[in-house]
């Protein structure tokens, strides 16, 4: 159970303070595409800060940053993460990230897979 919430803890940024964020970035090994969001104390459930590459698109929540983007939905358990992000006004789906976690001992591996419709679809590893 400890090395569980270990992982978990880890993965999502939640041992620090209760107003700490970190960036949790997922990116393939190519370098051709990757997700980010800015997980805070409560992790993605209130994520609002996302970024997205997909060769050379980039679609972001901060203006300025590439294409306006927000998130569609965001769910997580102490396996996984999912989260979508769409346009503005929800109507077209831009990217999807599904990762799963799992640890032996001390090492921790975070991975999964990052869909980009219309663009592609990539493994991705994660840090953060």
């Amino acid at each position: 159970m400890k090395r569980v919430l270990a992982a978990s803890l880890v993965l999502f940024g939640l041992a620090a303070p209760a107003h700490a964020t970190e960036w949790l970035v997922c990116g393939s090994a190519d370098g051709k595409a990757s997700f980010s969001v800015l997980l805070g104390s409560l992790g993605i459930g209130t994520a609002t800060d996302f970024k997205v590459n997909a060769g050379d698109k980039d679609w972001s929540t901060t203006p300025g940053e590439g294409t306006p983007i927000v998130k569609s939905q965001a769910f997580e358990t102490d396996a996984m993460l999912m989260a979508d992000v769409s346009t503005e006004d929800l109507s077209t789906l831009i990217a999807q990230l599904r990762i799963f976690n799992g640890s032996e001992g001390d090492d921790y591996v975070y991975g999964g897979i990052l869909r980009v419709p219309g663009h592609g679809a990539w493994a991705v590893s994660c840090e953060g």
